[in-house]
């Protein structure tokens, strides 16, 4: 029986970086996959080619301010709005470098210049509750850069897949007889393709720093982002989680409340949390997870602590 980790995605800041993914059986998966095509109907990405990147719809896009009774128009009118906009702005650039720039902004977000901020909220919302209600474990490893030494994605690396392998073990110590082998699929990333694989590759010969690895098998691969809804799932999460532990640790907040919709997907062994760490200095975060793994007026995530 195969249990995949669906495609761990990165969400770095200067202040922070989150590293999410979720291990996920072939039934969950197809469903998951089916409601998530649902969903992007029902907001009329299907027909834009939108990616479900937390980065390209939860920004600001200018130009609908700009439009009067933007609401109020037809997708198509307000698509067509925005981009007569849109060109009339290219025309002034004289800087070539700045054309471009703004260019790359434009096209990032195109597919969701139909939606109002009110609904790509809503948006995120729906994205995260599909989460919440799926079948699946999350995993996420969330580190604040000013307190960490060293590579930060490299670390995140090592937690998750680290965590994956303990649950898998965990679930092949279970009496109904099935073994449990994991495989991690992941998100393109050109530049740090091959130090993955030379990760795993050592933490097959060698162990992980906390243990042997015996039940995550092959290289990981590789997928495009646009043909796998699940690395786009797995985005939106961590940016949950970023956007929740940099802006949401008032009790209450939209940051909070959207953190909440997953955060009892995080593997858990009965009370204690397990698949999400935020590796702070002792002391300095009073948020929902120290809190949970008891951290918060401790060291929040030691190099030890899985």
């Amino acid at each position: 029986m195969w249990t995949r980790l669906a495609p761990p995605r990165c969400r770095t800041t200067p202040r922070s970086t989150s590293w999410s993914g979720w291990p996920c059986r072939r039934g969950p998966w197809v469903a998951l996959d089916r409601d998530l095509a649902a969903l992007k109907r029902g907001y009329g990405l299907d027909l834009t080619g939108g990616e479900l990147h937390a980065k390209d719809f939860c920004v600001s896009i200018a130009e609908q301010d700009e439009i009067p009774g933007f609401e109020a128009l037809s997708h198509q009118q307000r698509r067509d709005e925005v981009n007569r906009l849109r060109r009339e702005k290219l025309k002034k650039y004289t800087d070539a470098n700045k054309r471009r720039s703004k260019e790359a902004h434009f096209r990032r977000t195109d597919p969701f210049v139909h939606l109002s901020r009110r609904e790509r909220s809503q948006l995120l919302e729906d994205a995260l509750d599909m989460v919440g209600k799926a079948r699946v474990k999350l995993f996420s490893e969330a580190i604040r850069k000013a307190d960490a030494p060293g590579d930060v994605v490299t670390q995140a690396f090592q937690q998750v897949v680290s965590r994956f392998e303990y649950y898998l073990e965990w679930r092949n110590s279970e009496p109904d007889g099935h073994i449990n082998k994991g495989l991690l699929i992941m998100d393109q990333e050109g530049a740090r393709e091959a130090s993955y694989r030379s990760m795993l590759d050592e933490f097959r010969k060698s162990g992980h720093p906390w243990g042997a690895l015996r039940n995550v098998i092959e290289a990981p691969f590789f997928v495009d982002s646009s043909l796998s809804g699940f690395t786009q799932l797995a985005d939106v999460c961590a940016y949950a989680v970023r956007r929740y532990l940099e802006k949401g640790l008032e009790p209450g907040s939209h940051e909070e409340r959207n953190f909440l919709r997953i955060f009892p997907k995080f593997d858990r062994s009965g009370t204690r949390l397990h698949g999400l760490r935020h590796s702070c200095t002792k002391g300095t975060c009073p948020c929902l997870v120290s809190r949970q793994r008891g951290h918060a007026g401790d060291m929040a995530g030691t190099a030890n602590d899985i």
